[in-house]
């Protein structure tokens, strides 16, 4: 085991940005351990969730994986943990609330870390922990989402773009394998990892799955919002506000439409909390006259409601400059909907080529696109595009982990 100097020298180089040096050193002061030792324990980072559910699609992810992993893995004992900035990893009680006692972990040869939330908080605070575990044999496996803070830091915080950064820089150390959400964040991650002189790190692809199950739900409908939203007719756009999720081209767009078109028969729908940087777009959209009466918003819809507005929409839209899958969309596609979609390479990965696409976000012309689209939308308009299920999504998430050592049994 490397001595705990000689690690936080390592975590210097990782600040400093010298991460293919880290990595290899790292990997030639690890003593050599038997690669025919199976795997017994996976231990699944779930610290952000297990904390807060902010509603997320990236929370929507974790929390389908994780209903999931342990059915896929009935022979090895999976545990969800945790840590906080000042409190190391730990066993949590996901889904109830973690106890004040805790019951601290130490990963050692026959240990996987699973690292499924985005912890990156506590993977940057406790790195010298992980790359202790990784000197005493434990697997290292990580999900990545996107690098989009560092494609386009203009739509990210310095605080975002900074943690993200950090945080890669860790895995890229740490990791036996990082398994991205989409073959466009696959392509990106090992562009990354080569400029950065790290061509030993495997990065593999999954698709992710559309259902939201139940299994997920924590919370009941409010009655209220069955009674007097269901009852019309909407097009949906789920996403958290942020400079990157083009709310103000859909809501301009959508304005001009209703000018153009008084008796357009849809509503839209916008679902997702407020993020960051985008105070303009909010003030907007209040202060749109339609708001309230065309244009609705929540920033509070539970996963029970939100699976509701999926079925009983004609359709979904996504305005979206830059995503690393777009879980709405593959939500959309599993139930069905016609959708209209930014033309991105990452939409046409995911929704096979058969969404309708758009590329000019011009209030004037973008408002055309969605009449043209919605012409022929109703309550049971449907499109069929290939789908993926949560199921096998946690399958190819197993396969991968059986390159590291976990045994599956059926």
């Amino acid at each position: 085991m490397l001595h705990t100097l000689r690690l936080h020298f390592l975590k210097i180089n990782i600040r400093l940005g010298n991460i293919s040096y880290a990595r290899r050193f790292l990997k030639q002061h690890t003593p050599a351990h038997p690669t025919n030792k199976p795997i017994q324990n996976i231990y699944t980072d779930l610290s952000v969730i297990s904390m807060n559910d902010a509603g997320t699609g990236i929370q929507r992810l974790v929390k389908s994986v994780w209903s999931r992993l342990p059915e896929q893995a009935k022979n090895l004992n999976v545990y969800p943990i945790y840590a906080t900035r000042k409190k190391k990893y730990a066993l949590s009680q996901y889904p109830q609330k973690n106890i004040k006692k805790r019951k601290y972990v130490d990963l050692k040869s026959g240990d996987l870390f699973f690292g499924l939330d985005w912890s990156a908080d506590q993977i940057i605070k406790h790195q010298v922990r992980l790359m202790q575990w990784k000197s005493k044999g434990a697997k290292q496996v990580f999900i990545l989402n996107d690098i989009l803070a560092l494609q386009h830091p203009e739509w990210f915080t310095p605080k975002n773009r900074q943690k993200l950064q950090a945080w890669l820089n860790v895995i890229a150390v740490c990791a036996d394998e990082i398994i991205c959400v989409s073959e466009t964040v696959t392509q990106q991650l090992i562009q990354y990892l080569h400029e950065h002189q790290i061509d030993d790190l495997p990065c593999s692809a999954i698709r992710l799955g559309g259902e939201i199950s139940p299994s997920t739900f924590t919370a009941q409908i409010r009655p209220e919002f069955e009674q007097k939203f269901l009852a019309s007719s909407y097009i949906l756009k789920v996403s958290t506000i942020e400079p990157r999720k083009g709310h103000l081209c859909l809501i301009r767009a959508f304005e001009a439409l209703l000018k153009r078109y008084p008796d357009y028969p849809h509503h839209l729908y916008l679902v997702g909390r407020y993020g960051w940087k985008s105070e303009h777009t909010l003030e907007y959209l209040k202060a749109s006259p339609y708001f309230g009466s065309r244009i609705f918003w929540w920033d509070d819809m539970n996963d029970a409601e939100l699976n509701l507005l999926y079925q009983h929409a004609v359709g979904a839209v996504n305005c979206s400059y830059g995503e690393g899958f777009g879980l709405p969309l593959m939500e959309a596609i599993y139930y069905q909907k016609p959708l209209l979609v930014r033309d991105l390479p990452v939409f046409r990965e995911v929704s096979s080529n058969q969404a309708q696409y758009f590329k000019r976000d011009q209030p004037e012309d973008l408002a055309e696109k969605l009449y043209e689209w919605s012409k022929e939308l109703t309550p049971t308009s449907t499109q069929i595009i290939p789908l993926t299920s949560w199921d096998v999504s946690v399958e190819k998430i197993m396969k991968i982990l059986q390159k590291h050592g976990v045994h599956i049994t059926i």
